[in-house]
């Protein structure tokens, strides 16, 4: 069975809002993705098992959402559960788009080319049988517009010219994840596979392909805020299971030094010169592969957003996953989004690879105390959805850095860690490399 589909995402964000543990498990009465998000909503409770209803003898799914440009023929996968049942999709929400084969599985959408600003497209599949019963899945469609100043060099590079880089390509595997409650974390275990449509892979900037790797994380179930910052170089997981990772393995003339920001600005626009990579091959949700096979982010996962979010529902914080310490992280969609306080640095690198500070590297960067509405580790204290009684907690976002650099918290040891003191406010370049 697929794990996400617009639908059972929006079920599930209505379950979080109520008791979390009146919802139902996964169909297959195993503890999956879908149990996670429960268990996200009240994160030191255990939910008593429930037995699953029967299935039911029609069903469809929408499949994955996609993320293409405008002007672009974007195929969608429907999965139908039961013979002799007749497809009808029709757009429900969005920009009118052309819908091509619109009573078969695999509809074309084209997608409108006069598109000024990011639109969200909604469609419906329903399948019905002769005798009357039918079923309905939705399945969303964003048209990206890229929206950078690019005087801005703080706001992540623009990489949707480059071929890969749209989310049209489903799962390799079906995504699973299977969790348990212990006594001071939950611990779940993934496949590494993520649950939305990816890039392509590989792609100019990437040799590598998506593979399952089983990965054991660990989560804090009582975080506790301490006065010293944890340098991070795995930050934490998301609710589909995926790492973020903070660093590239990639450095000026490898020599480990100046360590180059996957999302960076400079990278994306720098042709020539010093710089020896253009593009990692990150795609829309700004992630790529390492040689392993492992999907991991070094930004905001805009699939998963997208998924776990609903225009319907107005939900401008979206609860992404929890950090190695246990906090959650959000991404906020809202006009007053906070903004880090990290800044590039003035004039020129004193040392090779020479050049003006643009962005390109990790040490190019600083923090600056105050300067925005974030902490050192892109953090603060205050009310979120699930926590009303306010809880201290991380934040993706689309400027520098992304995603957090350190935890507040004492992390867990399935996580990479760096030392113990964080970037320095002001002052030289963040430790690790």
């Amino acid at each position: 069975m697929r794990i996400v589909g617009f639908a059972m995402v929006a079920c599930l964000l209505c379950a979080l809002k109520a008791d979390a543990c009146d919802a139902d498990l996964d169909k297959d009465g195993q503890v999956g993705f879908s149990d996670f998000l429960i268990f996200a909503a009240q994160f030191g409770q255990t939910c008593p098992h429930t037995t699953p209803d029967t299935l039911s003898t029609l069903s469809v799914e929408a499949g994955y959402g996609r993320i293409v440009l405008p002007g672009t023929q974007v195929q969608l996968n429907a999965v139908l559960n039961g013979s002799g049942a007749q497809i009808a999709w029709r757009q429900v929400g969005g920009i009118l788009a052309e819908i091509r084969s619109p009573n078969a599985l695999q509809p074309i959408i084209g997608v409108p080319a006069m598109v000024g600003q990011p639109e969200t497209l909604l469609f419906e599949v329903r399948a019905e049988l002769d005798s009357g019963q039918q079923d309905s899945d939705i399945v969303w469609v964003e048209a990206y517009v890229p929206q950078q100043d690019v005087a801005d060099l703080t706001l992540v590079g623009d990489f949707s010219p480059k071929t890969g880089w749209e989310c049209d390509q489903d799962p390799v595997e079906v995504p699973e994840v299977e969790t348990r409650v212990l006594d001071t974390v939950i611990e779940y275990t993934t496949n590494g596979i993520p649950a939305h449509a990816t890039g392509q892979f590989p792609n100019q900037g990437n040799p590598n392909t998506i593979a399952p790797v089983t990965q054991t994380w660990r989560i804090p179930r009582f975080p506790e805020k301490t006065n010293t910052p944890t340098d991070m170089a795995t930050f934490g997981i998301t609710l589909d299971g995926i790492k973020l990772e903070r660093d590239t393995a990639e450095s000026y003339r490898n020599e480990r030094q100046w360590s180059y920001e996957a999302l960076t600005p400079g990278l994306a626009r720098r042709l020539s010169g010093n710089a020896r990579f253009e593009w990692l091959g990150t795609d829309c949700n700004n992630a790529h592969v390492q040689p392993t096979g492992v999907y991991h982010y070094h930004g905001v996962p805009h699939g998963l957003v997208n998924e776990l979010s609903s225009d319907a529902e107005g939900q401008a914080m979206v609860l992404v996953g929890y950090a190695a310490d246990g906090f959650p992280f959000y991404v906020d969609l809202g006009p007053n989004a906070p903004e880090g306080s990290w800044e590039l640095r003035q004039g020129t690198r004193e040392s090779v690879p020479g050049g003006a500070y643009d962005g390109t590297f990790r040490e190019d960067w600083r923090f600056v105390a105050g300067s925005g509405d974030l902490d050192l580790c892109n953090g603060r204290f205050g009310v979120t959805p699930e926590f009303p009684e306010g809880i201290y907690h991380y934040y993706l976002t689309e400027d520098y850095p992304y995603i957090p650099r350190c935890v507040w918290g004492t992390p867990d040891s399935s996580f990479r860690q760096r030392r113990a003191g964080g970037p320095p406010p002001g002052g030289g370049p963040p430790p690790g490399g």
